[in-house]
């Protein structure tokens, strides 16, 4: 990546909050047991057990939801964690699952794994597995705080929300490395991955908006903490995104003004130019309507 001395203004709270990021990856001595590696394995694998226990009925889904007064009243702390590990189709017993369910779960375990695995290479073990731990502690933290807040009413996440946004996280700090891969949209159309992550993010955001409109404070205040946990860690390769597109901008429009001053030569006979055929030599002649340019290949015949 390249790298630009321009830096996005943010306020000084998020500067600060960065610049403790960037001193916990130097803990990274003490914190050594974050540093174990293929996280998103072991994570799938987890997910598999989950799926297949509450496919055959060893586990109701209900009993995994993340719920803050089912936590504080009931005591039922497994909650705190058995949340984030819903797989991408949470089944019920005896549920009838057709080759697209488990093509869809493949497809999601597969990919989810790919980039999970790229960029734990582009980051290292310990600050990939730390952005995991941040997202989850974010997550509980704004669940808790919903609910105290609204206590009159049950704060319950009943999805898989944290694979989905963990997800989203990653595609888009993969988009910012591999801006110009190309992936098959609904596996037909090519389309580089930049332009699939914008839509997504388009669409992220609208989804925000239609949860403010409706009142859905607990997901609408999720999704901007999934954003928040996604610049808080990327915010650098986000900078050099930006100012690598400026920059390649500022270069394209070099060129063409400098393309502009250049004078073009064109056969009048061809049609060759001076610009697509520069090993040609271009001559005039004066005829009675003015001066004729001619290429050294029609000028000899």
């Amino acid at each position: 990546m390249l790298a630009f001395d321009n830096r996005l203004e943010t306020g000084l709270g998020w500067r600060q909050f960065e610049m403790l990021v960037g001193k916990l990856k130097k803990l990274k001595k003490n914190f050594s047991f974050l540093s174990f590696k293929n996280a998103s394995l072991y994570f799938i694998a987890i997910q598999t057990l989950v799926f297949l226990s509450l496919w055959s009925g060893l586990l109701l889904n209900e009993n995994l939801f993340l719920g803050a007064k089912l936590i504080v009243n009931n005591f039922e702390l497994w909650r705190i964690f058995s949340f984030v590990f819903m797989p991408p189709i949470i089944p019920v017993y005896g549920m009838q699952l057709g080759l697209f369910d488990f093509l869809y779960l493949f497809l999601n375990w597969f990919i989810f794994y790919y980039i999970a695995q790229y960029l734990e290479n582009h980051l290292g073990s310990f600050i990939f597995n730390f952005l995991w731990i941040i997202y989850y502690l974010f997550i509980l933290l704004g669940v808790f705080i919903i609910q105290l807040i609204f206590p009159q009413f049950s704060i319950i996440i009943r999805d898989q929300f944290f694979f989905n946004g963990l997800f989203f996280i990653m595609f888009l700090a993969y988009a910012l490395l591999n801006p110009n891969y190309e992936m098959l949209l609904f596996f037909i159309i090519p389309l580089k991955v930049k332009f699939i992550a914008f839509i997504s993010l388009g669409i992220y955001i609208f989804s925000i908006f239609l949860h403010v409109v409706n009142f859905n404070i607990l997901y609408a205040t999720l999704h901007i903490i999934t954003l928040l946990n996604f610049y808080l860690f990327f915010s650098t390769e986000i900078q050099s995104f930006l100012g690598k597109s400026r920059f390649e901008k500022r270069i394209t429009n070099t060129i063409n003004e400098d393309a502009s001053d250049v004078m073009i030569h064109k056969c009048i006979i061809c049609g060759k130019n001076s610009i697509n055929f520069p090993e040609l030599e271009f001559r005039y002649r004066n005829s009675d309507n003015g001066l004729k340019c001619y290429c050294n290949l029609c000028r000899n015949n």
